[in-house]
C-alpha cells in the first residue's frame, strides 16, 4: 500500500464502511483492489443504483456497493466519485477501480487526509429483493466500421460499395442493425437501411446467421446503387429486439464518393464535412457554403515565453519588446502597430490586455502585457499580428508624460510646458499645485535682558537715597526679505500625450545609472526650474537677513527707600536697536527645501526607449495603463541632482539665530531726559541718571518657509520586469493535415499521385506529404521526395518515389498563405500506382503447333497510369512452370527484345506489343509453356500479375536426312556427298565441310529435293568431313555427317557420326 493511503473499516449493521484515508494529494486519482469472492454472479448494476450489485449463483441478491463519495479534513464533499467493476485480463480476476475528480483532489482548496467512502451493505427494500431479473438490460454498444475494408473519404468506382461493422452488447442478446446514409454529415433528411427489414444485409463471420445477428459478429451492408459524382456519408447503430428493443450510439461517420470513370479506389476529399475530419490549424475556414477549404483570418502568430524565476504574481505587467520595423517592413504589421494582439490560449480565442507603451515601427517596441496570473517558471502567451483591417487594441490612456531636456525644442508631437516656466519642481498626488515664493522674511522678538545700573542720589523729606534700575524691555519686527532660491538649473520641460522615444538631449531620473546613459553632472546639487533654454544657473547656498526697530517701552526698576517706605522708580524709555553693520544681521545659512536625491542623466544615442526603473513626470496621478507606478519618494520632495540616489534632507521651513546690539542709552517717553522719577505716595518727585543701561538679547527667529515657487508634479517609475522573455516562431502558413490515408486499405499498390483543385487568385498554396511516424504526422524527406521540404504548387505531383513498404500511411498538407486575399482549396486526391496490367500472350497462340524452334514471343500490356513498361518471359517445359524453365528479363538484358519506342528504345509505352525472339534453338518437336510479366519502372515498379494458366505450342518436327556418305569421285578431283531425303516437304538441304581439324562452313543450300552434292574444291593433302541437314520454314533439323576422308592416304575414319541404321560396306 502507498505510504500516503490509509484504509479504515467501521462495520455498520446492515454492512461494512470502509473508507481509504488520503494523507497527501496522490500522484492518481484512480485506485484498483482485487475482489476475492466466490459462488457470486458477476455483478451488475441495479436499476437507479450507480454502483454494482453483487448476486449469488441462484440470482437472490446478496450485497451492493452504495455510491462512493468523498470529503476532506475541512468538511468539503464531491459526490464526483466512481466504483467500476472490470475483469483483468491477465488473471481473469475482478478488479474494483474507485476514483475521484483529480479537479477536486488538485484544488488549492482541498485539506488533507482526505477520506473517500465505498460503503458495502445488504439492503432488504423491496427495490433489492427478488432475483436478477431486476437487473438492468443495456443497450447495444457502438458499432466499430472496418476501416480496413472500406477506407474513409474513399473515392470509388463502385457504385454499389460494401461496408463491415460489428457491436457488441453486453447482455449477449442478438443484433438488428440499421444504416443511414446521405449526403450531408448531418443526416438532415437521411436514407435508412435495416437489417431484417431491408436486404444487403449479411454475416460474414457465421454466413448461416440471419438478422438478428449474434452478437460480436462482423456483418456486411452493400449498398444500392448510387450516383456518381456524389459524396456520401453514413453511420451504423445497433439495436437488440430482445433486450432493451432500444438503439445504442452511432458510430463513427465515415464517408466515400462516387466516380464510375475511375479504374481503381483512391483517397479523396471534397466536401466540407470531409474536411471537418482533418486537423485544422488555427484561421483555417472550411466552408459549409462553398465544400471549400480557405482562411478566414490572416494574423501570424507565435509564442512568447516568459520566465518567472520568483513566485507566483497576480495581474503582473510583463514587458515585451518586440522589433516592430521589420515586420512592418515586411508587410506583416500595420504601419502604427494597430493589429498587435496578445492571446493567453493557442486558439487565440482568450485575449490579454496590453499597452504599448512607445517606439512603434522601431526595432525595440515597448509593451506591457497584464498577465493574470504569472506562474513561477515558464508562462506561454502568444503574440499575433498581420491584419490589416485591425484598429488598435491597446488600451488607452490619456494623460502626458513630462520629459526634461537640454534642448531648447521638443521633439515629435512633444510641446513645452509653460506653466512651468519659472517653477521648481515638487513631487505631489496631484499635477499643478503651486506655492513657495521667491522672497521671504522672519520675525525676530523677545525680552531682553534685565539691566542694574546705580541711579543719582535724591533728596525726599530730607532722607537722602540712591536707586537701582533693574529692568528689561520686550520687542517684536521684522527682517528685511531676501531671495532664498535654492541652487538651479533652467531646464526645457516637454510635455508628451504618449511615452516616447528619447533623445541623447533628454533626461530622466534614476536611483542607479543605467548603461547607456551618461550622468549630467550639471544638476549636482542643484534644482530643476522651468525655462524656455536650458542651461542658465542662480539661486543661493546661503543667505541671511538685516533688521532693525526700538526695544518697547519699559519703566525703570523700583526700590525701597532706606529712609522710610518711600519707592523709587525708573521714567519709562526704550532703546535704539543698532540699524547698520552685520552685527545687526541674523545668522547666515543654507535653507533647502525638502529635496531627494536623484542620479540626472541622458541617453548616450537618439530614438531610445525609456528603461525599466526610470523616474519621469507626469500631469496626472492616473498613470499609463501598465507598466508605471507612482514614485512616492519625491512625494513632497524637490528632486535634486547628486552623483547617487537616496539622499535626503532640507525642510519646509528655516529660522535663523539673532543677538541684538542695544543703544545703552535710554529714550524717555514721560520725562525730561536722564530722569527718574520717585513717589511717596501721591506725591513725584524727580532724581538724576547718570550711566547708560546695558539690555542684551539673542535667539531664535521666527520660521521663513523654505520652498522657493514651485509647481507639484506626479512622479512615476518604469516598473522592474525581471523576467525574461522568448519570442517563438512565426506562424504564417496556415494549414489543413489530412486524416491519415491507408494506402492497402484503398488499393494495394504504390503510391501514385496527389491532384487537388484550388483557387490561387488571391494567396497561395503550397502543399507536402507527411508520413506517420508513431502517430504524429512527419514530413517526408528531399532525398525520398525531392522538393517536399519546399513543397508543391502543381497538380499533379508525383509521389511515386516514396516506397509504399517505407511508408505505409500518408498524410497530406496544405500551407495557406494570406496576400491580399485568401486563397482556396476545393478538392485533394491521393491514388495509387498500380503494376501494369496482366499482359497478354499474342503470339504464340495456345496449342500452336509445327512452331519455329528460334521462335519469336509476343505479348502486350497496358498500365492503369500509362506508365512505361517492360517485359519478362518465362518459358518452360512443362505446365507447372519448374522444368527446363528460361527467364528472358528485358529489366537485365535487351538482347533479342525488338519493337521499344519508349525510354530511349529500352521500354515500351503502355499498350504497345513487346517481341523477343529465341536466341537459342528450342529442341523439334517439344511442347513448351510460356507467360509473361509487365513493369512500369515509371511507376509503381512492381511487376504485374501473370496469366492464370501459361500457353503451350509445339516446335517444328524436322526429319534430317540418312545414310550420309562422302565418296571420292572416278576421276579423284572431286568427292561427291549423298543422303536419304526422308521428307516430302522441306525447303531445302543445308551442307556444310570441315577441312582437318578446322570448323564446319557452309558450302551449300540446295533446292528441295536434291540427294547429292558434288565438292570440287578439294586437294589430295587434306582430310575432309561433310554434314547435311534438312530446312523446312528456317528450321534445320539436326545434322546427319559422314565420315572422314583423307585423300592423302586414301582412308576414311568413322568420326561425329550418327550411325543408327547405316550399313558400311
Amino acid at each position: 500500500m502507498a505510504d500516503h493511503l490509509n484504509i479504515s473499516y467501521q462495520t455498520l449493521p446492515n454492512g461494512i464502511k470502509e473508507e481509504l484515508i488520503l494523507t497527501k494529494l496522490p500522484t492518481t486519482n484512480t485506485f484498483s483492489f482485487t475482489l476475492d469472492y466466490s459462488n457470486l454472479n458477476s455483478p451488475k448494476v441495479l436499476n437507479n443504483i450507480n454502483a454494482p450489485v453483487f448476486y449469488d449463483q441462484e440470482g437472490n441478491y446478496l450485497f451492493h456497493f452504495e455510491k462512493p463519495f468523498a470529503y476532506d479534513s475541512t468538511g468539503n464533499k464531491t459526490d464526483d466519485a466512481t466504483l467500476v467493476i472490470k475483469i483483468d485480463p491477465d488473471t481473469n480476476k475482478y478488479i474494483a477501480q474507485l476514483s475521484v475528480s483529480q479537479t477536486w483532489l488538485s484544488s488549492p482548496d482541498r485539506v488533507y487526509p482526505v477520506y473517500i467512502d465505498p460503503t458495502i451493505v445488504h439492503d432488504t427494500s423491496s427495490e433489492f429483493s427478488g432475483t436478477l431479473d431486476n437487473v438492468q438490460n443495456y443497450t447495444p454498444n457502438q458499432p466499430s466500421l472496418e476501416a480496413a475494408y472500406l477506407h474513409d473519404n474513399l473515392y470509388t468506382p463502385d457504385s454499389t460499395p460494401t461496408i463491415r461493422f460489428s457491436a457488441t452488447d453486453d447482455d449477449n442478446d442478438d443484433i438488428n442493425y440499421q444504416v443511414q446514409i446521405y449526403t450531408d454529415a448531418d443526416f438532415s433528411s437521411p436514407t435508412s437501411y435495416t437489417s431484417g427489414t431491408d436486404s444487403g444485409f449479411a454475416n460474414i463471420t457465421t454466413p448461416a446467421d440471419t438478422a438478428p445477428f449474434n452478437e460480436g459478429d462482423t456483418i456486411s451492408f452493400t449498398f444500392p446503387t448510387l450516383t456518381s459524382g456524389t459524396t456520401y456519408f453514413y453511420r451504423v447503430r445497433a439495436i437488440d429486439p430482445s433486450g432493451t428493443n432500444s438503439y445504442g450510439d452511432w458510430s463513427t461517420t465515415k464517408s466515400f464518393t462516387i466516380n464510375t470513370s475511375l479504374t481503381n479506389n483512391a483517397w479523396h476529399q471534397t466536401h466540407a464535412d470531409q474536411f471537418s475530419s482533418d486537423t485544422a490549424s488555427l484561421f483555417i475556414n472550411i466552408s459549409d457554403v462553398g465544400n471549400s477549404v480557405t482562411i478566414n483570418n490572416p494574423l501570424i502568430y507565435r509564442t512568447v515565453t516568459i520566465n518567472n524565476s520568483g513566485s507566483q504574481q497576480s495581474n503582473y505587467d510583463a514587458l515585451i519588446e518586440l522589433d516592430t520595423a521589420s515586420l512592418i517592413s515586411a508587410g506583416k504589421m500595420q504601419s502604427d502597430c494597430d493589429d498587435i494582439r496578445f492571446w493567453s490560449d493557442s486558439s487565440l480565442s482568450s485575449s490579454l490586455n496590453y499597452f504599448l507603451e512607445s517606439g512603434c515601427n522601431t526595432n525595440a517596441t515597448q509593451i506591457w502585457v497584464r498577465i493574470p496570473t504569472l506562474n513561477s517558471g515558464d508562462n506561454v502567451i502568444y503574440l499575433s499580428y498581420n491584419d490589416s483591417g485591425a484598429s488598435s487594441g491597446s488600451q488607452t490612456w490619456s494623460g502626458s508624460i513630462i520629459v526634461p531636456t537640454t534642448s531648447s525644442t521638443c521633439s515629435g508631437s512633444g510641446t513645452r510646458v509653460t506653466a512651468l516656466d519659472g517653477y521648481y519642481i515638487k513631487g505631489g498626488t496631484t499635477y499643478g499645485s503651486t506655492g513657495g515664493s521667491v522672497n521671504h522674511r522672519h520675525t525676530v522678538s523677545g525680552t531682553t535682558g534685565y539691566t542694574l545700573p546705580r541711579g543719582a542720589e535724591g533728596v525726599w523729606g530730607g532722607c537722602g537715597h540712591q536707586h537701582r534700575g533693574d529692568h528689561t524691555h520686550t520687542f517684536s519686527f521684522n527682517s528685511s526679505y531676501t531671495n532664498t532660491d535654492p541652487l538651479y538649473t533652467n531646464t526645457v520641460f516637454c510635455s508628451y500625450t504618449s511615452v516616447p522615444l528619447l533623445r541623447n538631449t533628454d533626461l530622466s531620473f534614476f536611483d542607479s545609472l543605467p548603461s547607456g546613459w551618461t550622468r549630467n553632472s550639471t544638476f549636482d546639487s542643484r534644482f530643476m526650474v522651468g525655462a524656455s533654454t536650458y542651461g542658465t544657473t542662480g539661486g543661493n547656498s546661503t543667505h541671511n537677513h538685516t533688521y532693525s526697530g526700538n526695544l518697547d517701552n519699559a519703566v525703570g526698576g523700583s526700590e525701597s527707600s532706606s529712609c522710610g517706605s518711600q519707592t523709587i522708580r525708573g521714567g519709562t524709555h526704550n532703546h535704539a536697536v543698532y540699524t547698520s553693520g552685520s552685527a545687526n544681521a541674523l545668522s547666515t545659512l543654507e535653507a533647502l527645501p525638502p529635496y531627494r536625491d536623484q542620479i540626472i542623466a541622458s541617453p548616450d544615442n537618439n530614438n531610445t526607449t525609456i528603461p525599466k526603473a526610470a523616474i519621469l513626470m507626469f500631469n496626472t496621478a492616473t498613470l499609463p495603463p501598465y507598466g508605471w507606478t507612482q514614485f512616492t519618494s519625491l512625494n513632497g520632495n524637490f528632486p535634486r541632482g547628486n552623483s547617487s540616489a537616496g539622499g535626503t534632507g532640507g525642510s519646509l521651513t528655516h529660522r535663523h539665530t539673532f543677538s541684538l546690539q542695544i543703544n545703552g542709552t535710554p529714550s524717555y517717553t514721560t520725562q525730561s531726559t536722564n530722569i527718574y522719577t520717585y513717589v511717596t505716595g501721591a506725591t513725584l518727585g524727580v532724581g538724576r541718571d547718570t550711566p547708560s543701561e546695558g539690555h542684551t538679547a539673542s535667539g531664535n527667529s521666527g520660521y521663513g518657509s523654505s520652498q522657493p515657487p514651485y509647481t507639484t508634479v506626479v512622479f512615476a517609475q518604469k516598473n522592474n520586469d525581471t523576467t525574461s522573455k522568448t519570442l517563438g516562431d512565426e506562424v504564417i502558413q496556415l494549414n489543413l493535415i489530412s486524416t491519415k490515408i491507408t494506402g492497402a486499405q484503398i488499393h494495394d499498390a504504390n503510391w501514385h499521385q496527389l491532384t487537388f483543385t484550388d483557387d490561387e487568385t488571391n494567396g497561395s498554396i503550397t502543399y507536402q506529404i507527411l508520413y506517420d511516424n508513431s502517430g504524429t504526422p512527419t514530413l517526408i524527406p528531399d532525398g525520398v521526395l525531392s522538393g517536399n521540404s519546399t513543397g508543391f504548387t502543381t497538380s499533379p505531383v508525383d509521389l511515386s518515389s516514396i516506397s509504399k513498404t517505407t511508408y505505409p500511411e500518408l498524410y497530406i498538407k496544405a500551407n495557406f498563405t494570406y496576400s491580399g486575399g485568401a486563397p482556396i482549396l476545393y478538392d485533394w486526391t491521393v491514388t495509387t500506382n498500380d503494376p501494369p496490367n496482366t499482359p497478354t500472350l499474342d503470339s504464340p497462340t495456345n496449342g500452336s503447333k509445327q512452331v519455329t524452334i528460334l521462335p519469336t514471343l509476343k505479348t502486350t500490356a497496358t498500365d492503369p497510369e500509362s506508365d512505361y513498361v517492360r517485359y519478362k518471359i518465362e518459358l518452360c517445359t512443362d505446365l507447372a512452370m519448374t522444368q527446363n524453365c528460361q527467364t528472358f528479363d528485358q529489366t537485365s538484358s535487351q538482347t533479342g527484345w525488338s519493337g521499344q519506342n519508349a525510354e530511349s528504345n529500352t521500354a515500351y509505352t503502355s499498350g504497345t506489343q513487346a517481341s523477343y525472339t529465341i536466341q537459342t534453338p528450342l529442341s523439334h518437336n517439344q511442347t513448351y509453356f510460356w507467360r509473361s510479366y509487365a513493369i512500369d519502372p515509371g511507376g509503381s515498379n512492381t511487376w504485374s500479375d501473370t496469366q492464370t494458366q501459361p500457353i503451350r505450342f509445339t516446335t517444328i518436327h524436322v526429319v534430317p536426312p540418312s545414310e550420309c556418305v562422302a565418296e571420292v569421285a572416278p576421276d579423284f578431283s572431286s568427292i561427291i556427298i549423298r543422303w536419304v531425303d526422308n521428307t516430302l516437304d522441306e525447303d531445302s538441304f543445308e551442307l556444310e565441310k570441315k577441312i582437318n581439324s578446322g570448323a564446319f562452313t557452309n558450302i551449300q543450300t540446295t533446292l528441295p529435293d536434291i540427294t547429292s552434292y558434288q565438292d570440287s574444291t578439294v586437294s589430295a593433302t587434306n582430310a575432309y568431313q561433310y554434314r547435311v541437314r534438312t530446312i523446312i520454314n528456317s528450321d534445320p533439323s539436326v545434322w546427319c555427317t559422314t565420315a572422314v576422308l583423307n585423300l592423302g592416304t586414301g582412308s576414311f575414319q568413322f568420326e561425329g557420326l550418327q550411325l543408327e541404321g547405316l550399313q558400311v560396306h
